[in-house]
């Protein structure tokens, strides 16, 4: 999981961590809706990398 060195503000962080895991997993919807499933699965697996971290329990900075 990645720790923030400096200070990062709490809007900052949530973008981060909203970001690192809607978008891989939009990608990886619309790679499933357009038939290439194989490939989707990297991304489906990151976007649930927060999840599996613990993404929920950091506090933000």
């Amino acid at each position: 999981m990645w720790t923030p060195i400096g200070d990062v503000s709490k809007r900052k962080a949530v973008v981060a961590v909203v970001s690192g895991s809607l978008v891989p997993l939009f990608i990886g919807v619309y790679l499933i809706m357009i038939g290439m499933g194989l490939e989707a699965l990297p991304f489906l697996v990151i976007s649930l990398s927060p999840v599996i971290g613990g993404a929920r329990d950091v506090k933000a900075y």
